[in-house]
């Protein structure tokens, strides 16, 4: 999938815009790539009449466009809409189309609440960082009761573990440090692991001076492994050739994370 793929189709004079990540494409080849590397993304928002119209008008595919449609009408998996559209330039090769085959199976087997986690992680892989934790959040909101059964309730808990590491990492993109240490704490609550204790303590410094940092880490149960994963962290970042920003450009670079920031937001 790395190599060059050559459209074999027309290229649309009018783009069909992805809601999902605000992005236009113009060509069948692009759809594909976005579905193959985006499956959980594949929602109303994409699959709907105005895709079709373009795919028929556009791409002119009339044929495709009608079959596509039909199939939402009576849509059973997603499978039903992905593959006539691979199909019809033979996107992937027969291994790829077997994996992906794999993934698509899974997608429509899996419990809601872990498709829509990949569809939250997707949208972190996207750079759509608010709508990711808009998803984590609700999520979290909607906690169901724990199942009785020992490995189904470990399987849960550690599905929370990952949202809540996720929303940390997820708030630190956005500098909000503070928000982003609460989550880190939640998921090394639940995990027991040092490397999230580690992510909450590195987050926690960037709230504090150097000394409530110190008087913290006495106050905390932090064993020496953990001390130690925090030390390497902040030497890596020590040992990190800062960027210079000349003189006069830091309006411009605002300006730039803040357009970043609304396309995250809508």
């Amino acid at each position: 999938m790395s190599a060059y793929i050559l459209c074999q189709n027309a290229l649309a004079n009018q783009p069909y815009f992805i809601e999902n990540i605000q992005m236009n494409i113009y060509s069948l080849e692009e759809l594909c790539y976005y579905l193959y590397h985006n499956i959980y993304l594949a929602d109303e928002t994409l699959i709907n009449d105005n895709l079709f119209s373009w795919i028929s008008n556009e791409l002119r595919l009339p044929v495709l466009a009608s079959r596509l449609k039909q199939n939402a009408g009576k849509f059973s998996g997603i499978e039903d809409f992905v593959y006539p559209i691979f199909k019809e330039i033979n996107y992937l090769t027969y291994d790829e189309l077997k994996a992906f085959g794999a993934v698509l199976t899974q997608y429509d087997t899996e419990p809601a609440v872990l498709t829509r986690k990949k569809k939250a992680d997707a949208f972190m892989a996207n750079g759509m960082v608010v709508k990711a934790i808009s998803l984590y959040e609700n999520l979290l909101a909607k906690e169901e009761p724990l199942p009785e059964k020992d490995k189904e309730r470990q399987e849960a808990q550690q599905l929370k573990g990952t949202i809540c590491y996720n929303l940390g990492c997820a708030y630190s993109y956005l500098f909000q440090m503070e928000k982003a240490a609460e989550y880190f704490y939640q998921a090394a609550q639940i995990s027991g692991k040092d490397e999230d204790m580690a992510a909450y303590l590195l987050a926690f410094r960037c709230t504090c001076t150097a000394r409530d940092f110190e008087a913290h880490l006495v106050r905390l149960p932090v064993s020496s492994r953990i001390r130690e994963l925090v030390k390497e962290a902040l030497e890596r970042y020590r040992a990190l050739k800062k960027p210079q920003v000349p003189a006069g450009a830091e309006d411009e670079i605002l300006d730039s994370l803040m357009r970043d920031y609304h396309r995250c937001m809508t």
